[in-house]
């Protein structure tokens, strides 16, 4: 991830961006940014993606790291940005190494039995764009990640009205948990937990 961390996202997300060649429906990731996240993604592990939009970006990543599972999660409710349409190309485009749970990501952090806590190499958060709940996706993939994992969130830095929710979250959030952002590209974030003072 080529960007430094204070870098503001320069080129708005194009057709030709979200629309890739044998996937069905459309990413909402710049081709930069897939690649952003390929490259932080380990060769074997899992992977948890909160929001999968069509599962063309996940499907993407399974393809070129098949000795990883992903699992995505997304409710599919209609207003939301995805819905029925959505799971169904979501579908389509699944490799083997991929699971979807329709939820959010509190299902999963508030499991009795703790399957998924401190699970997941990787957290991908693209999902409510809402400061509160992306800031709740944050908390969840905090419980969900392994301490020397990483979270990665989408839409970080733009200033669109519905986006901005985005920037606010992940600040609040690394202020509150003790994270940094690490890297960037584009619009992404990688965020880590910072070393204890005194380490």
């Amino acid at each position: 991830m080529p960007e430094k961390a204070d870098e503001k996202p320069k080129e708005p997300l194009t057709d030709t961006d979200r629309f890739m060649a044998g996937y069905a429906g459309k990413s909402a990731m710049q081709a930069a940014e897939r690649d952003g996240v390929l490259a932080q993604i380990p060769e074997t592990g899992w992977v948890l993606e909160v929001g999968t939009l069509c599962g063309v970006s996940v499907s993407y990543w399974a393809r070129n790291r098949p000795c990883v599972q992903f699992v995505s999660l997304d409710p599919f409710v209609k207003g939301t940005g995805t819905g029925p349409g959505n799971e169904a190309h979501w579908r389509t485009n699944a490799q083997s190494n991929q699971q979807l749970i329709i939820g959010k990501s509190c299902n999963m952090a508030l499991q009795k039995s703790g399957a998924y806590l401190a699970f997941f190499d990787v957290v991908i958060i693209d999902g409510d764009h809402h400061r509160d709940w992306c800031f709740f996706d944050c908390v969840n993939a905090h419980w969900l990640v392994k301490p020397s994992g990483k979270i990665i969130v989408h839409d970080y830095g733009r200033e669109e009205k519905h986006l901005l929710g985005v920037t606010q979250a992940v600040d609040r959030f690394c202020l509150f948990a003790n994270y940094e952002i690490t890297a960037r590209c584009k619009t992404l974030v990688v965020l880590k937990r910072k070393a204890p003072t005194g380490a």
